[in-house]
């Protein structure tokens, strides 16, 4: 969940991106990999829902997780101002300038789920 003011915005060739809705110094934690407590039953769903489930979840050890606010439209760069650590949260890894577009490094998330069990693999 993120625990910083922000916005989105359309980014000229990469959809819609999360911004700085304030100024954010280095160190700061922006987003914790949190577990809402929403119970899913996959066996209920279809339609719309079941597509919804598709595209905006996780599974892990059988439980269906959702990632539930917009720390999803962080955009990806290979020199990001933020970085993960080994909880998943995202940490400010240089001071960011309100109004600055977020982002962080996908294939670190990559290794993350990865490692975790999350049913997620990298060709």
């Amino acid at each position: 969940m993120l625990k910083v003011k922000t916005y989105l915005k359309e980014v000229q060739g990469k959809g819609i991106g999360l911004f700085a809705g304030e100024f954010i110094p280095k160190g700061v934690l922006v987003s914790k990999f949190e577990y809402p407590d929403i119970v899913i039953d996959e066996t209920k769903t279809h339609g719309l829902t079941k597509d919804f489930i598709n595209v905006y979840t996780y599974e892990k050890n059988g439980n269906i997780l959702l990632d539930a606010d917009n720390s999803r439209f962080i955009n990806h760069s290979e020199s990001p101002n933020l970085d993960y650590d080994e909880r998943m949260e995202l940490y400010a890894n240089r001071d960011i300038l309100e109004h600055e577009e977020l982002t962080c490094n996908y294939f670190d998330i990559c290794d993350w789920v990865k490692r975790n069990g999350l049913g997620f693999e990298t060709k």
